[in-house]
């Protein structure tokens, strides 16, 4: 709880915690930014994953011809991989989402029905 003074003169004590205290809000801003840094990424990420699986691949082949058969195995590409970001973005959507709604329900829709007055808009109260 924080305490300030009114213009009045009087001093005021905050009923609701900042924004920034919420560890929802916190949540939300860490999914975003994970996002935001994952989109950023996919593309190096999607070349490197590619090279590793054809390495992979190249090593199965080779162990397949040794043995005397035809390669069977599809070489991946940047587009066409076995591990893929999807996972982690479908993640980080769903944190970001819940996190973003139960912040916006616990500090802007929830409102008691003592905050309803246009005097204490502020969500401050003063102090007798």
């Amino acid at each position: 709880m924080r305490s300030g003074i009114r213009p009045s003169g009087k001093l005021t004590k905050r009923t609701r915690p900042s924004i920034l205290e919420s560890p929802w809000y916190w949540a939300y801003a860490f999914a975003a930014v994970g996002l935001a840094l994952l989109l950023l990424i996919r593309p190096k990420f999607a070349e490197r994953q590619a090279n590793q699986e054809k390495q992979h691949q190249a090593r199965q082949r080779a162990i397949q011809i040794k043995q005397g058969k035809a390669p069977t195995i599809e070489l991946s590409t940047a587009d066409n991989r076995i591990v893929e970001l999807k996972p982690l973005f479908f993640f980080l959507i769903v944190v970001m989402l819940a996190a973003w709604i139960v912040t916006w329900y616990t500090h802007f829709y929830r409102r008691s029905a003592g905050d309803s007055s246009s005097d204490e808009d502020d969500h401050e109260k003063e102090i007798p």
